[in-house]
């Protein structure tokens, strides 16, 4: 077991805290070169790991928070033991997480309130939920996994009236799981290289947005058009622009420095 979870804990730090850490400091260059971040290493240090205030590149949050959560994988494995118990653990506390508001657990308060803290405890279902379709991924095919979507999905109905907007956020929690393990998976995107790529995208997309919106927005200044057709427009462009971005990054590191490239992706390939 120890031996598992050492071998686990390492992978995770390369797949996810060294890039997770990498990103931010690109990212804190980036801001320092255009006067925007007065760097320190002690302010560094705080917004990167003390969950307070967002990391630099705000979106990589999610990141540094799953390789958190694999810190603690041996309680996932122990409630996963048994796949019937498993999952209704799992429901347990999706409701809970839930209903929490209800009985303003003055301890379960204070940990939500810690920084972005909240954001980890409101996604943590997703999570729960991939863990375990991970955890029991060969013994589950189309139909079981439908089985135990449709289950919360019902309970979610059942609870609707006591809980209002549950349906709604179980739903939305229920969409990637659904995506992952009903729908054929599209033979393009069992080439990993893919992965690489969407994580570049991931990780500049935010400061991305913030360059390139105020010189599109400038564009709009000379060609009129519906707000609609503008909203639209501005997501095509940046869109575009991530993809091309990452794909050149991608092409350089990989011929250039591929141990770079691992670095930033978490040699995910």
């Amino acid at each position: 077991m120890s031996k598992n979870y050492s071998s686990k804990i390492k992978r995770r730090v390369f797949s996810l805290l060294i890039p997770y850490v990498m990103w931010q400091i690109i990212i804190a260059i980036k801001y320092v070169l255009q006067n925007e971040y007065t760097f320190s290493i002690k302010n560094f240090i705080y917004r990167t790991f003390y969950l307070v205030t967002w990391p630099i590149d705000g979106p990589m949050w999610y990141v540094y928070a799953i390789f958190l959560l694999a810190l603690i994988s041996p309680v996932f494995l122990l409630m996963f033991k048994n796949k019937k118990v498993g999952w209704c653990m799992v429901l347990i506390i999706i409701v809970f997480l839930r209903a929490q508001g209800k009985f303003n657990i003055p301890v379960f308060t204070r940990i939500a309130n810690h920084g972005y803290v909240g954001n980890i405890i409101w996604y943590f279902p997703s999570y729960l939920v991939g863990a375990f379709y991970g955890r029991f991924y060969d013994e589950l095919n189309e139909e079981k996994s439908l089985v135990y979507v449709l289950s919360l999905l019902f309970l979610a109905c059942l609870l609707q009236g006591v809980l209002p907007g549950i349906f709604y956020d179980i739903t939305i929690r229920m969409m990637p799981i659904m995506s992952l393990f009903l729908l054929p998976v599209i033979p393009s995107l069992k080439d990993k290289w893919v992965y690489r790529l969407t994580f570049l995208m991931y990780a500049m997309h935010q400061p991305l947005i913030a360059d390139v919106k105020p010189h599109i927005n400038n564009l709009y200044k000379v060609v009129l058009m519906p707000d609609s057709v503008r909203n639209i427009l501005t997501r095509v462009i940046i869109l575009a622009i991530d993809i091309a971005l990452a794909a050149a990054i991608y092409i350089v590191l990989k011929k250039f420095a591929p141990k770079g490239l691992n670095a930033l992706t978490g040699s995910r390939d």
